[in-house]
């Protein structure tokens, strides 16, 4: 191959042999603000400044396109995550043509940006439970048994509980529902 110049920056590896540019990706490592964000369908979105993201608990392939865009993808889901002076915005595109706005929860100057194992796995059975994305963690107890997660849900908070180990739920209750407090 005659490759007549090799130019690798943070993002990419762009490779141009005669004339034609080819451009692979690399990792992530634009400046990337960390943020957790639930999206309607019970998906959770964890993402890191070091470039990782997690999709449902799992570890999604970034590309980026530039500092103030990127897109992570794991099993037939897409999160777009924007840069914003406000925080980042973030949608999703999923199987069958869902799509919409994620609720970021936690912005880039948050000391809780990342939240738990347990935690997210709480974020999303009761994001699915209700069929709302708009979930927030309220406060988690741990011992030794299982995780006490509280979950916030909808504009009012309304609350939920979970009892976690090793993110596995065992159980997720509305505690607004009739003897639940």
């Amino acid at each position: 191959m005659n490759f007549l110049s090799v130019a690798r920056t943070g993002l990419s590896l762009a490779l141009v042999a005669s004339g034609t540019a080819v451009m692979m990706s690399g990792p992530a490592t634009a400046k990337m603000t960390a943020f957790s964000a639930t999206c309607p369908t019970g998906i959770t979105v964890v993402a890191r400044k070091n470039g990782v993201v997690r999709i449902n608990g799992k570890k999604a392939k970034v590309t980026v396109s530039n500092d103030n865009y990127y897109e992570a993808k794991r099993q037939g889901i897409t999160i777009s995550v924007a840069a914003d002076p406000s925080g980042p915005q973030v949608s999703y595109t999923a199987k069958g043509g869902a799509n919409g706005i994620c609720t970021v929860a936690n912005g880039a100057d948050s000391a809780t940006a990342t939240p738990s194992i347990d935690e997210q796995a709480c974020l999303q059975a009761v994001s699915k439970e209700t069929g709302n994305g708009d979930v927030v963690t309220l406060g988690s107890e741990i011992s030794e048994a299982n995780t006490d997660v509280t979950i916030g849900v909808g504009p009012d908070r309304a609350p939920w509980k979970c009892l976690v180990k090793d993110g596995k739920v065992a159980e997720v209750m509305s505690l607004t529902d009739e003897g639940a407090l």
